[in-house]
């Protein structure tokens, strides 16, 4: 009882023979010259995972599995200047507000009416 063809896409010469080897995706033989090892992204380098594959089979890495390298912060600005403008409304820190009669401080005499 015969069990498969072992030949299967590798031909096998008497004068010249040639190793032949099993593709681990789809299990036809093919010569082991032939197959290629499937490599996958693994962090920042490419890694080998052990299966020799037919070029049918075979599959380019994944990029989804590489590693995103981000660049490096900015340098700070070194002794850095604001204008006297800004500067003067961060330390004020007021809730002045501005109407056309003129300056308002009291948001809730406005809305009372006094």
């Amino acid at each position: 009882m015969a069990i498969g063809n072992f030949q299967g896409r590798a031909r096998t010469s008497l004068s010249n023979p040639k190793a032949k080897g099993e593709c681990d995706n789809c299990g036809f033989w093919y010569p082991l010259r032939a197959l290629k090892s499937q490599d996958e992204w693994a962090g920042r380098v490419l890694i080998d995972t052990g299966s020799l594959v037919c070029a049918r089979c075979y599959s380019t890495p994944q990029e989804q599995f590489r590693t995103i390298i981000l660049p490096g912060d900015p340098q700070p600005v070194p002794n850095p200047r604001v204008s006297q403008d800004a500067a003067s409304a961060a330390i004020g820190g007021s809730n002045d507000r501005v109407s056309s009669t003129g300056v308002v401080t009291d948001t809730s005499t406005v809305a009372s009416g006094t």
